[in-house]
């Protein structure tokens, strides 16, 4: 079953800590057609009833502050688990280079906790490549 999004929530609003709920493709037809597509795409509470951070899908892009430097990703798959995979916006063919031994090229791993301690925050890619991004917010 294909994962539709992942919801990244505070677990802990003192503290600041992120989790966060992954759905299934069946779980969101199922939510939109018992309480509407606006419980789907709540903007302020995840499923939970918990602070929303952010929801991503797949093929969204998000900026992350890894070693120091700021690297620009696309989401390239979703875990059931929650883990978010990760590869540079530059890159293609990135599944068939990630299974190739011969590659160097690998997929960077997140959890919502690994994200939150990365800075991570969503951007928006316009169509002559501006980049626009609103800074990380906890």
């Amino acid at each position: 079953m294909r994962d539709y999004m992942n919801r990244l929530f505070k677990k802990d609003v003192i503290l600041g800590k992120w989790a966060s709920e992954v759905i299934s493709t069946f779980q969101a037809y199922q939510i939109v057609r018992h309480e509407g597509v606006y419980r789907l795409r709540d903007p302020r509470l995840s499923l939970s009833g918990k602070p929303l951070v952010m929801r991503i899908m797949i093929g969204d892009t998000l900026r992350l502050d890894i070693k120091g430097r700021i690297d620009t990703m696309r989401i390239t798959t979703l875990s059931g688990n929650g883990q978010i995979f990760l590869a540079p916006i530059n890159e293609a063919n990135v599944d068939a280079r990630n299974r190739d031994k011969a590659d160097n090229f690998s997929y960077t791993y997140k959890t919502a906790g690994s994200l939150n301690k990365a800075k991570g925050r969503q951007v928006t890619i316009s169509p002559i490549g501006e980049i626009k991004d609103r800074g990380f917010v906890d």
